[in-house]
């Protein structure tokens, strides 16, 4: 996708690739994909402008698409800053609206049940997320899982036989 030129007739070919795949991924998971989350992430974004080679320069906006279980999808997520030159970055790029970061967190959080999050990004202020995944704290909030009891147990507490909590659910 690095299509500085050629860049329509590049994307016609690989978009339905990675859908594809992406596709016979989720297909062989089958349930299993209620304990997967995919990004697929550039490390760039490309400028709103085509040059002259029919594509586009390295920018600074990027897409991330998501895949998985509890990946609320079906819609696009950040605020749009339009392509007018002064809503644009230094007048060619889109302008980022949402740090990749936040969206790692909530993952890290939401997914993976990670806490810490000074730990994953020092120096950064993790927001709130971005509305990607349902957690168990949205299912309480929607009334869906009000019959769920969650109860943290330390493996310690089951001496030698703690490694028997692994598989529970």
């Amino acid at each position: 996708f690095d299509t500085h030129s050629g860049q329509l007739a590049s994307h016609q070919l690989e978009f339905p690739r990675i859908g594809d795949s992406l596709a016979a991924f989720a297909q062989d998971l089958g349930v299993l994909l209620d304990d997967v989350v995919v990004l697929m992430v550039s490390e760039f974004g490309r400028t709103a402008y085509v040059n002259g080679s029919a594509g586009t320069d390295h920018g600074s906006a990027h897409a991330v698409l998501a895949l998985g279980g509890s990946v609320r999808g079906g819609r696009m997520l950040g605020r749009w800053p339009g392509l007018s030159p002064t809503q644009l970055y230094q007048n060619r790029d889109l302008a980022v609206t949402t740090d990749f970061r936040d969206v790692y967190a909530e993952i890290a959080r939401k997914h993976l049940g990670l806490t810490d999050m000074a730990a994953l990004f020092p120096g950064y202020n993790v927001g709130a997320g971005v509305g990607l995944l349902v957690g168990l704290d949205d299912l309480l909030d929607e009334g869906v899982a009000d019959d769920v009891l969650v109860v943290e147990v330390d493996k310690g507490d089951f001496g030698e036989r703690g490694e028997d909590l692994d598989g529970l659910q």
